[in-house]
């Protein structure tokens, strides 16, 4: 019963990191586009260029950053 329980933690835990990784906006894709200069990591390629300011903070986008994680 244990490692059952212990599964069911890991698979909540990997859930839970898929949704904080992936796009804030079609929530299909994962997010790789930082918004400069406040740096949140957001949104995916595709849906980057919709925005004039930032979706979690409204501050104006100055630049955009693409994150590759290795």
């Amino acid at each position: 019963m244990i490692l059952l329980e212990k599964l069911a933690s890991l698979e909540e835990e990997n859930r839970a990191l898929k949704d904080a990784r992936s796009c804030k906006v079609c929530m299909r894709r994962e997010a790789v586009i930082t918004f400069l200069p406040c740096g949140h990591l957001a949104t995916c390629q595709y849906c980057a260029p919709a925005f004039r300011r930032c979706i979690i903070c409204r501050k104006r986008i100055t630049a955009i950053n693409r994150i590759v994680l290795a």
